[in-house]
């Protein structure tokens, strides 16, 4: 009795960590990994953070080579970017960071 009542107490916190963590993930901003071009000069990443009027984002880009660890960091945003939802601002966000690599500057 005592043993599945164990195993009952340990299932159920690990549970509760596991929805506080989704809870707080979905209040929190997101930073996407980066996307290389195909040069591998640039990188672009989104990046997703709360603001007043919902969720808005912007698209960091890193310039540089890798061997040289000196880069060149800008963030771009783009004007009217807010999103009521989180998920929608990541997928924009993303969207466009792809873009970026692998149609706009792709060879740069």
């Amino acid at each position: 009795m005592q043993m599945v009542l164990r195993r009952t107490i340990n299932f159920t916190e690990r549970l509760s960590v596991l929805l506080k963590k989704n809870t707080q993930q979905c209040n929190d901003g997101f930073i996407g990994e980066w996307i290389p071009n195909r040069s591998g000069h640039m990188n672009f990443r989104a990046r997703v953070s709360r603001s007043n009027s919902g969720w808005s984002y912007q698209v960091e880009s890193r310039t540089g080579w890798l061997g040289s660890k000196s880069y060149r960091f800008d963030a771009h945003t783009c004007p009217d970017n807010s999103f009521p939802q989180r998920r929608q601002a990541i997928k924009a966000a993303q969207l466009l960071a792809k873009q970026l690599a692998t149609l706009r500057y792709r060879f740069q």
